[in-house]
């Protein structure tokens, strides 16, 4: 029996569509609250903790926007996870220096505008998978 002929198809096609979408919501809200955070940033537990989801959904997510997207960066600086070890700090794109920091105040100082005019209004999310 091939793809085509199993009963299951059907619904296989409708979970496969509803898993790309929820895929691509928790990309756009994980850029959304990083960008908001300028250039403080955020870890992935960090957004998991404020979207209130599943650190093992988001940080797929984180990876695709880090790798594919390349709309968010490694600040250089580390924070503890939940577990108490040392996470990545992520930073949106727009508060990338040319030496490759982070650009704007130094961590907890407030609120900076981006550098470049292109927030997360105008992001589209990647589609499909990803993962580490």
């Amino acid at each position: 029996m091939n793809q085509s002929e199993h009963p299951l198809t059907d619904t296989r096609a409708e979970a496969r569509k509803t898993a790309l979408r929820r895929a691509e919501q928790l990309r756009a809200k994980a850029y959304q609250y990083i960008y908001a955070r300028g250039s403080r940033g955020a870890t992935a537990d960090e957004v998991a903790a404020r979207l209130g989801e599943s650190v093992l959904s988001i940080r797929p997510r984180i990876t695709e926007l880090f790798k594919k997207a390349r709309i968010i960066f490694d600040s250089s600086r580390r924070r503890p996870n939940h577990s108490g070890r040392s996470a990545r700090v992520l930073v949106s794109a727009q508060y990338k220096l040319p030496d490759g920091s982070a650009g704007g105040k130094k961590e907890g100082a407030g609120r900076e505008r981006p550098r470049r005019d292109s927030g997360p209004s105008k992001i589209s999310p990647l589609a499909g998978g990803g993962g580490y």
